[in-house]
């Protein structure tokens, strides 16, 4: 708009009739090349609007992997301290066999099982489905869901109740087994 304004102020100054060699101006042309840099000063601010949006997104997006990676930690670590905090909760996930366990106690681990296999599906699913934790971040994850699963407490746990998590957990948790037996 400041364009168009602009070139037809200088064509008015220049046509002014108080000057001898007043030219005759084709206001056509003029509005024609007005209608020209309009259009390139359009399609350039497009440009840099699509190419700032763009950047927003890519920093969004990595904003948002940061912060889903560092919540999947914190609640891990918040599981990790529970353990430290009772040992004999460490004892009786890592070292026992669910049968030498009283009721009471294994209802409890099985609560805080559930807890660690909501995480689990919290990792699968920011994984899978949303692609937000990169696959070299997903395979430590499941690494650790590998260690976990050889207690037989937590295996016997996740085949008592492994079908009421997301499916994508289940496909992590066939990988991990498949990997450790073969094919």
């Amino acid at each position: 708009m400041l364009v168009t304004l602009f070139v037809i102020r200088t064509a008015q100054h220049l046509a002014a009739p108080d000057r001898p060699e007043s030219i005759l101006i084709d206001w056509s042309a003029v509005g024609a090349i007005a209608t020209i840099v309009a259009g390139f000063a359009t399609i350039v601010g497009v440009a840099v609007a699509v190419i700032t949006l763009v950047n927003q997104s890519r920093a969004l997006q990595r904003t948002l992997a940061s912060q889903t990676y560092h919540g999947l930690v914190a609640h891990f670590n918040e599981f990790q301290r529970m353990l430290v905090d009772d040992p004999a909760l460490r004892r009786d996930l890592f070292e026992r066999q669910p049968k030498e366990l009283r009721a009471a106690r294994r209802h409890q681990l099985n609560w805080l099982l559930g807890i660690l296999f909501n995480w689990y599906e919290d990792a699968a699913v920011q994984t899978e489905t949303w692609k937000i934790i990169p696959d070299h971040l997903a395979q430590h994850w499941k690494r650790m869901l590998a260690k976990e699963l050889s207690s037989p407490f937590i295996a016997d746990y996740w085949n008592h109740y492994g079908n009421r998590f997301h499916p994508q957990l289940s496909q992590w948790v066939d990988e991990v087994r498949n990997a450790q037996t073969g094919p």
